[in-house]
Parts: structure tokens; C-alpha cells; sequence
């Protein structure tokens, strides 16, 4: 009887244990899921001062650290879409296989595109009218037939755009939008009417 004891309190300690350890193992997994759908408010309980203590603790401390750059892109980038919207300029931001990735009001209404939030995503010859289209595509490959040689690339070209049956002379500016090392994200447009 006394082995039995013995028996049953090894199995139940050795059960305990092993909760001691599974529990905050599949918080941990369950905490990875919710934060990769997005939830970065999810928090675990510590379970104490050993490892996974301090796995938890790094854990929460993560959770709460994208949480607050989430928060501060999202500021950022409704700044950034705040400025644009305001500009008096047309903007258009393309990638580097010619997708655009930011349109403003103005660039919206200059060129006639019918809803902004669609033209997002789609390339930049599918948007425009080709004769428009041509005179930006023209612009962007003297600019990267330039790029290395001494003299200054062409950053600017006069075109004619078309809007309410009536001809507007625009001014077309291009930049290039580089990363810290100097490689190419993508090109930023501005159309001064």
C-alpha cells in the first residue's frame, strides 16, 4: 500500500510538473498565432523567475514593443497620406516594376482616374492614357540610361494632359525613392499644373 502511495504521488508530482512547464509552452504558441493575425494586445501571465519565466517576460515585452511601432507607423503613414492629400501637386508613387503605391487627390483628378483607393496596386500604364503614360515612361528610362554617368540625369519633362476637354500644360518631376544602401524601392511623380 505504501508503494502504491509512493507510486501514485511520483505519477501525480511528475504530472504537475509537467503542467508547470506544457501550460506556458502552449500560451507561448498560442501568443505567437494571435500575434502573427495581428493581435498584439495579447499578454501572458508569468509563470515565474526560471527560463520560461523569462521567456514569457521577453515575450509580453515584445508583444508590447510592436504594438507601440504599430502605433507609430500608423501615425506616420496617416501624416504622410495628411500631407499628400494637401499638396497642391499631383503625386503618384510607383514601385520598381511600375505599380502604384500612393495616389493623391490631385494626381486622382488631373488624370481623370475614376476611384483612387483601385488605381492602388495596379500599374501605372493601366491607369493613364497611353500618350500620358509615354511622356512619364520616357522621363523614368532617360533617368535610369543616366544613372552612374557624370552628367545630371533628367529629372522633369513638359507634357500635355487632357482633362475636361481642355489641355493642361503639366510639369512632371521624378525622384527616386532609395533605401539607407542606395537601392531602389521605387520612384515618386509630381505633376505641377
Amino acid at each position: 500500500m505504501i508503494t502504491g502511495l509512493v507510486i501514485f504521488g511520483a505519477i501525480w508530482i511528475a504530472f504537475f510538473i509537467a503542467k508547470q512547464i506544457v501550460v506556458p509552452i502552449q500560451r507561448l504558441a498560442e501568443g505567437t498565432r494571435s500575434v502573427a493575425r495581428g493581435d498584439y494586445e495579447f499578454q501572458i501571465r508569468n509563470p515565474g523567475d526560471d527560463e520560461l519565466g523569462f521567456l514569457v517576460k521577453s515575450f509580453n515585452i515584445m508583444t508590447a514593443d510592436l504594438k507601440g511601432v504599430r502605433a507609430e507607423v500608423e501615425k506616420r503613414r496617416l501624416f504622410i497620406e495628411t500631407i499628400l492629400s494637401n499638396l497642391a501637386v499631383g503625386v503618384i508613387a510607383i514601385d520598381s516594376e511600375s505599380r502604384i503605391t500612393s495616389i493623391n487627390k490631385v494626381a486622382v483628378h488631373l488624370f481623370g482616374i475614376p476611384d483612387s483607393g483601385a488605381a492602388v496596386g495596379k500599374a501605372l500604364l493601366s491607369v493613364l492614357r497611353t500618350e500620358d503614360y509615354e511622356c512619364i515612361r520616357r522621363l523614368i528610362d532617360g533617368t535610369l540610361e543616366n544613372e552612374g554617368d557624370d552628367a545630371e540625369p533628367v529629372s522633369e519633362v513638359e507634357m500635355q494632359v487632357a482633362l475636361e476637354d481642355r489641355e493642361h500644360k503639366v510639369v512632371c518631376t521624378m525622384g527616386r525613392i532609395n533605401t539607407a544602401d542606395g537601392a531602389m524601392l521605387g520612384t515618386v511623380l509630381l505633376f505641377d499644373d
